[in-house]
């Protein structure tokens, strides 16, 4: 079965593009606002629709473009918590009124 590669996304594309289009991303976003640092596994728990896979790529990618920090913090077992940065709460912020504006729980973002 041949390896399957994570996409990466192209410097070039639109921020709206690389947060909004992706399944997950603005979810993501929205519960590190109210809630602060959470663990991999809180932030599963709070996004039970989305798979543990598709969180760990949105949050590499959110990462990646600096919405997301990752700390490994000194506990046994090793456990990783991830905050927003600045540039994340203010997108955060836009991501809770599209929310509010859609009239509707769920963001209304389809699948890539």
């Amino acid at each position: 079965m041949p390896e399957r590669t994570r996409r990466t996304p192209r410097n070039d594309e639109p921020l709206v593009q690389r947060v909004f289009y992706r399944w997950g991303s603005a979810e993501i976003l929205l519960v590190l606002t109210s809630d602060g640092e959470l663990r991999f596994s809180e932030i599963c728990r709070k996004l039970p629709s989305i798979s543990e896979q598709i969180v760990s790529t949105r949050l590499a990618d959110l990462r990646e473009i600096g919405m997301v920090e990752r700390e490994v913090l000194d506990d046994t077992p090793i456990a990783v918590a991830y905050s927003l940065t600045e540039s994340g709460r203010r997108l955060a912020e836009v991501a809770g009124t599209i929310k509010e504006l859609s009239g509707v729980d769920p963001l209304p973002v389809q699948a890539a």
